[in-house]
């Protein structure tokens, strides 16, 4: 009697262990999948080594045109599936335009501007403020192009990582208060905060007084 007793016990304990360790299995496979849907979710907003991406838009590359080599600023975040590539002429035979003038992006999609002639920039400022840089606010530096006789045209690479609007312009003499202005992602109709309504309040400001360096001060790589 003494062994069937012992022996029922044993069972007992047995069914429980093995209910306890599946449990334990199941619990642990259910944290793994949790885990990687975190990764996978993660990885729209995150920059390469894992740091949350906070700004809007970053700049990937520079090219001061020419025999000038590529210089890498930042890596580009890394999306599930690969963004859209919007080509911008600044400057150029049209004038002191942005062409065109205004995008609608999606984080992740890339932004490459061309520096046409003769000496422009693309300097971020606010939609109040259409012709003062933005404190730590995206600006070029100036990308000479006379006579657009560089080839190929000074580029600059910058990745949009956020959805709110984003204003640049030129500060180049007086060119912001002529209207060259640029927008990404700027309000709908009726928002009082289109492109045309930062256009027009550009025109309405003083414009920046920026002069650009010497052309023999223009560093050879940058």
């Amino acid at each position: 009697m003494e062994l069937l007793i012992f022996i029922t016990l044993c069972l007992k304990l047995s069914r429980t262990v093995l209910g306890t360790s599946e449990a334990v299995e199941r619990s642990y496979s259910k944290s793994n999948l949790d885990m990687d849907q975190s990764r996978v979710e993660a990885a729209d907003i995150t920059q390469n080594g894992g740091h949350i991406q906070q700004d809007d838009a970053i700049v990937i590359w520079v090219n001061a045109g020419g025999d000038h080599s590529t210089q890498q600023v930042n890596p580009p975040i890394q999306m599930k599936s690969e963004g859209m590539t919007h080509n911008v002429v600044v400057g150029g035979q049209k004038g002191l335009v942005f062409e065109p003038e205004q995008i609608h992006a999606a984080v992740g999609d890339m932004v490459i501007f061309q520096f046409m002639s003769k000496n422009h920039t693309v300097t971020q400022s606010s939609f109040d403020k259409p012709c003062e840089p933005m404190d730590k606010g995206m600006d070029s530096g100036f990308m000479p192009n006379p006579d657009d006789i560089m080839a190929p045209a000074p580029q600059v690479a910058m990745q949009v990582t956020g959805m709110k609007p984003l204003w640049f312009y030129c500060k180049q003499a007086t060119h912001c208060g002529k209207g060259m202005t640029f927008s990404i992602n700027p309000g709908p109709m009726g928002s009082g905060k289109t492109h045309e309504d930062f256009k027009a309040k550009a025109m309405m400001s003083d414009s920046g007084k920026d002069s650009p360096p010497p052309m023999k001060d223009m560093p050879k790589d940058m």
